[in-house]
């Protein structure tokens, strides 16, 4: 019963990343996709963080996909609920559950109709979502209506101007007009098809934001906005390498802010913020 359940679950999630084998080292991207709950420590160290009483609270997964951090944290002891938007992929997070005896709760549902009450979750995940569905701002303002007062959204959203595309591992076509992007996206090879049920949209039909389109579409659903990143590295909170060194230099000649600042407008691909209902501190 053990290998059926792992022969689907493998069959399954390698049907869903087939389109994709342009990607580089892509058989060990599918195997962390098999294994996609060993690898949610950084997820899982926000929310220690940020979210003393972590263990007690309602947690939101909008857009789940394969289920990996819906099952790490129901492994974690957590009330987690997954949404999304692809059916298989919220059969794949239940075998994923069933994989550790543990009934995964997943929702087949769209993020801009949350199907729970007002203000009924205290934390919501939505990584690399927002970029995907048909529309942010109507995401957003269901997030702000489903989120408690105190409660804490946790989000990633991509850089229109990065020079490195993290969707199609290619670097400039951000500095192109979308029609000729995606057609050097087709002439190397690249095209994810047209399943959009499984966030596999055409370049165009992805939702991608400059830092300031951002901050005024999370104002005006009702939102502020805190830097997860920034937060870190003013905080000093950085592993020990060369990076972590060369912040530690920065920061004694005070110039790490301004470099920090200058990055995340121009070079990083997607930026980690945490989203509080507005008036609220983090």
């Amino acid at each position: 019963m053990r290998e059926e359940l792992e022969r689907e679950l493998v069959k399954r999630i390698k049907a869903r990343t087939a389109s994709m084998k342009w990607r580089p080292n892509y058989e060990e991207w599918v195997q962390k996709r098999v294994w996609q709950e060993r690898y949610c420590e950084p997820v899982l160290e926000n929310l220690k963080r940020y979210v003393p009483d972590w263990k007690q609270v309602t947690i939101l997964d909008l857009g789940s996909g394969m289920g990996g951090l819906v099952v790490r944290l129901q492994q974690e002891g957590c009330n987690v609920l997954g949404l999304d938007y692809c059916f298989d992929y919220c059969i794949i997070t239940k075998l994923r559950g069933m994989r550790y005896s543990c009934q995964s709760q997943v929702i087949n549902g769209v993020a801009e109709r949350i199907p729970l009450k007002d203000q009924s979750v205290d934390v919501i995940f939505c990584y690399q979502v927002i970029e995907h569905v048909f529309d942010p701002l109507a995401m957003l303002r269901e997030i702000r209506r489903v989120i408690r007062t105190n409660g804490l959204v946790f989000i990633t959203v991509p850089n229109r101007w990065t020079p490195y595309d993290h969707h199609y591992h290619l670097w400039g076509i951000n500095y192109l007009p979308r029609p000729m992007a995606e057609w050097v996206i087709k002439v190397l090879g690249r095209d994810k098809g047209t399943d959009t049920s499984a966030g596999v949209q055409k370049l165009s039909d992805m939702h991608y934001f400059s830092f300031w389109t951002f901050s005024k579409l999370a104002k005006q659903a009702g939102f502020t906005l805190f830097d997860v990143r920034e937060h870190k590295l003013m905080e000093g909170i950085v592993k020990t390498t060369k990076v972590g060194r060369l912040i530690s230099v920065l920061k004694k000649l005070r110039l790490l802010h301004l470099v920090y600042r200058l990055y995340r407008f121009t070079l990083m691909d997607e930026w980690h913020f945490i989203l509080k209902p507005a008036g609220v501190s983090v």
